[in-house]
């Protein structure tokens, strides 16, 4: 299965669930998948993150193999998900300008979308509402993480 990661599953992760200086196994363990294609993200969620100058902003430098420039047929999914759902990206309206190349990296490739939105049926729609449109498989971290069968354990210093 290959996975295409929202911009906040990234800060999600690093800042509320699994920052690093906590967690450094799930950010090793989501370096592997993305040296092995496993996963990946657009090139605009890369640009998302490089705006915020931040910790998680360091690391999506130090890993952009991951972040990938869109081929012609994500062009052309990403152009038909905005013309069927207008308002899933908005800079002006605060939303997020990567959401649309999310889901269509997914679709093209046959993936998974992992964000941390939640569904909003019948207002503006998120991402989850329209890969469940699109029939493509969205999920959260959580489950991203027991898809992966990941088991963490904790250690405690002396």
């Amino acid at each position: 299965m290959i996975y295409s990661i929202d911009t906040n599953f990234l800060i999600g992760a690093w800042v509320r669930h699994y920052p690093p200086d906590v967690m450094p196994g799930f950010w090793k363990e989501l370096e592997h998948l993305a040296q092995i294609k496993a996963v990946f993200a657009s090139i605009e969620v890369f640009n998302e993150l490089k705006r915020m100058d931040d910790g998680i902003s360091k690391w999506a430098r130090q890993h952009k193999s991951m972040f990938v420039e869109p081929e012609k047929q994500v062009q052309d999914e990403m152009k038909m998900i905005m013309n069927r759902f207008p308002g899933l990206s908005n800079l002006d309206a605060g939303r997020s300008v990567a959401d649309p190349w999310v889901i269509a990296l997914a679709k093209v490739h046959g993936g998974v979308v992992v964000t941390e939105e939640k569904r909003h049926p019948g207002k503006q729609p998120h991402i989850p509402d329209v890969c469940d449109s699109l029939g493509i498989i969205c999920m959260d971290i959580l489950q991203f993480i027991r898809a992966q069968k990941w088991v963490f354990e904790l250690k405690s210093t002396p």
